[in-house]
């Protein structure tokens, strides 16, 4: 979907999310940009993306009694979870690594100690 006009795209993602299988079809049309959905289905709900795929179709057009269990939009819940701890943890490592010259340099000076 190309974006137009930001006010346009935030009004109707609004509209999208009001229930789960709104919110879960947007964030994974959303996601499939940075992650590898099937990936992600095999990590968390232990499926494969072909059945992930079935079931997001099914909660988030035709609610019907195949969409994803309180269960499952719980297993991918945790997994949001547990990516954006990862994210964070990845965050913090890159904000607290060195440039490579003041890396080297420090590497030459702990050498030096010893």
């Amino acid at each position: 979907m190309k974006l137009y006009n930001l006010d346009d795209y935030l009004y109707w993602r609004g509209q999208c999310i009001g229930d789960k299988g709104g919110a879960l079809s947007t964030q994974i049309t959303e996601l499939n940009k940075i992650l590898n959905i099937s990936v992600f289905s095999k990590r968390f709900l232990k499926k494969p993306q072909k059945w992930f795929n079935e079931k997001l179709k099914e909660s988030s057009l035709l609610h019907t009694k195949t969409e994803f269990t309180v269960e499952e939009y719980s297993q991918i819940v945790n997994g949001y979870r547990e990516l954006a701890r990862q994210f964070n943890q990845y965050a913090d490592e890159l904000e607290k690594a060195k440039m490579w010259d003041d890396y080297e340099q420090s590497i030459k000076t702990e050498k030096q100690k010893t």
